[in-house]
């Protein structure tokens, strides 16, 4: 076998172990994004029973003993910016940060930016929007909780400590396997005036009506934090099924690239190799013609 042959059975080994490595990724990224996508719906549950409690509670009008908390755009405001903390996964953290640049140029006062996700930080960098701080996109399911409520003790200190009055989720909105994602943003505080009043109004749907034995103001405040954790948590959710929705697609598209890929080679070295077959019978012809004349 001539070093040009030889060179192609390497190249087509290679293939073969890349193609393998790729078929082994998509198939973790299709296990993931069934995972993530029972999450978003179990968080859309929870969320419907924590509106239930805070709907209970805010009936009747007390939801005018609520202190208005509102703020505009010319408060100190921070961003929570969400992507992945590896790469192989498609064009999502670029998204994501065209969203950020975006909303930011529509920010008076932008004095924090939080990143989820060790790539997600690399891009903010890359486009000047250092993060202050950051945080690993959680591997499982089950790392979420611990994760928001880390986002929410963050947020209680940048409250504290630099007067940050707003504060805004911006994450790749998951859609469906066949829609991919959209980057979003969503406002975390202050709490939604208007939200807690569409609450305050909505009809029961049953005529019983739960009642409560705790005190109102520690009620609300439990309920509205929890609400705000809903909303961490599906944004971590969210976040995790779009970068492996879009993980997915880029090895769908490297699976089909290496497969064309060892067509051509394979077919390269069929071609070779018939070649070097016949060259090999023309010579044995030959020196048995040469032969047979002497």
């Amino acid at each position: 076998m001539t070093d040009t042959l030889q060179d192609l059975v390497r190249r087509i080994e290679s293939a073969t172990e890349l193609h393998s490595i790729t078929r082994t990724m998509r198939g973790l990224a299709a296990v993931n994004l069934r995972h993530h996508e029972i999450a978003t719906r179990a968080t859309d549950a929870y969320e419907a029973i924590v509106e239930d409690g805070l709907q209970v509670a805010l009936r009747e009008g007390r939801i005018e003993r609520l202190p208005v908390d509102t703020a505009d755009e010319n408060v100190p405001t921070a961003l929570f910016v969400f992507g992945s903390n590896q790469g192989l996964c498609g064009p999502v953290n670029r998204h994501v940060i065209t969203r950020v640049l975006e909303e930011a140029a529509g920010i008076t006062q932008l004095v924090r930016v939080g990143a989820v996700g060790a790539r997600m930080a690399a891009e903010l960098d890359l486009v000047g929007r250092t993060p202050d701080t950051q945080w690993d996109l959680p591997a499982t399911i089950e790392a979420i909780p611990l994760r928001a409520e880390q986002l929410l003790d963050q947020a209680d200190r940048w409250r504290n400590e630099h007067g940050v009055g707003r504060f805004l989720l911006i994450f790749p909105h998951y859609l469906g396997r066949n829609q991919g994602y959209s980057p979003i943003m969503l406002q975390l505080l202050p709490t939604d005036r208007d939200w807690l009043e569409w609450l305050a109004i909505r009809r029961w749907p049953s005529r019983v009506i739960p009642v409560y034995d705790m005190a109102w103001n520690e009620l609300v405040g439990d309920l509205i934090r929890q609400a705000l954790f809903v909303r961490l948590h599906r944004s971590f959710a969210q976040t995790m099924a779009s970068v492996a929705a879009s993980r997915l697609t880029a090895m769908d598209a490297a699976q089909r690239t290496i497969e064309e890929r060892l067509t051509n080679l394979h077919r390269q070295h069929h071609q070779l190799r018939h070649s070097e077959i016949t060259k090999e019978l023309l010579d044995v012809t030959s020196g048995f013609e040469l032969l047979s004349q002497e």
